[in-house]
C-alpha cells in the first residue's frame, strides 16, 4: 500500500505552528482537510487546526508539504512512522498522537486559546 507522511503549514513562514498526518490517499485527505475546515456541524470545526486555519488565511494561506512517502505491508507501520515525525518535529497543532492498531492517546479538544472543548462548544 502506498503512504505518505505530510505536515500542514502556513505559507507565511513567520507563522511557525504546524500539523503532522499521514495518509493512504493524499488527495482525498487534503481533500477532508479542506471539508473539514468550513463543515460547522462536524465535531473537528472546532479542533484546533481548523481554528487556526480560519484565524490565519484559511485553506489557500496553507500548504501541504509531504516528508515522505513509500510503500508498505502493514497499516501500522504508516502510523509508527506518523508518530516518530511527531515526536521528532513537535508539531503544536495535533491533537492526538497516531493512531496504532486500536490504541491512540486523546489529548483533551482544545480551541487555539487552550480553551478546552466539550459538546462542541468552548
Amino acid at each position: 500500500m502506498k503512504y505518505w507522511i505530510y505536515k500542514i503549514k502556513c505559507k507565511n513562514n513567520e507563522i511557525e505552528e504546524f500539523y503532522i498526518g499521514s495518509t493512504n490517499k493524499l488527495s482525498s485527505r487534503k481533500s477532508q482537510h479542506k471539508k473539514n475546515v468550513h463543515n460547522k456541524v462536524s465535531k473537528k470545526y472546532w479542533c484546533k487546526l481548523y481554528q487556526f486555519i480560519r484565524a490565519n488565511g484559511d485553506w489557500d494561506n496553507f500548504e501541504i508539504v509531504v516528508l515522505e512517502a513509500g510503500t508498505c505491508e502493514e497499516p501500522d507501520y504508516i502510523r509508527h512512522k506518523e508518530q516518530e515525525y511527531i515526536n521528532q518535529l513537535n508539531p503544536t497543532l495535533n491533537s492526538i498522537k497516531a493512531k496504532i492498531g486500536v490504541e491512540y492517546i486523546q489529548l483533551p479538544a482544545t480551541d487555539i486559546a487552550g480553551n478546552i472543548i466539550v459538546n462542541n462548544e468552548v
